[in-house]
């Protein structure tokens, strides 16, 4: 597996396991992102690490993920198959970081004090 696919599922792994880290702002720059990306692999990654670089947070969920499998002998249960298969995981990513936003917002009918 190559560095650009590495740094794909790390992103992947971080939003299916953190998917808070994601705010609304970055869900849809990220579906704009998606919308326009490159069809190459190793452009994809570069473009999507340009993405993550700009939220700290999950720039150091990533970080965090990346030391973790540098120290493990076969850390990866997970391969891609192609560039498809990336982007429709990090979509339903965006939609689970929606629907866990929407169950968070509080309701509209609180008493007014």
């Amino acid at each position: 597996m190559s560095i650009y696919e590495d740094n794909i599922l790390d992103l992947i792994e971080v939003l299916e396991n953190q998917p808070s880290l994601l705010t609304p702002d970055d869900s849809l720059s990220l579906e704009e992102f998606l919308k326009t990306s490159p069809d190459d692999i190793k452009e994809f990654s570069i473009k999507i690490t340009h993405w993550y670089n700009q939220s700290p947070t999950i720039k150091n969920a990533i970080s965090e993920v990346s030391k973790k499998y540098s120290l493990e002998r076969n850390p990866r249960k997970r391969k891609l198959k192609d560039l498809d298969e990336a982007k429709e995981l990090i979509q339903n990513v965006i939609r689970q970081s929606k629907e866990c936003s929407e169950s968070f917002q509080p309701s509209d009918s609180q008493p007014q004090q």
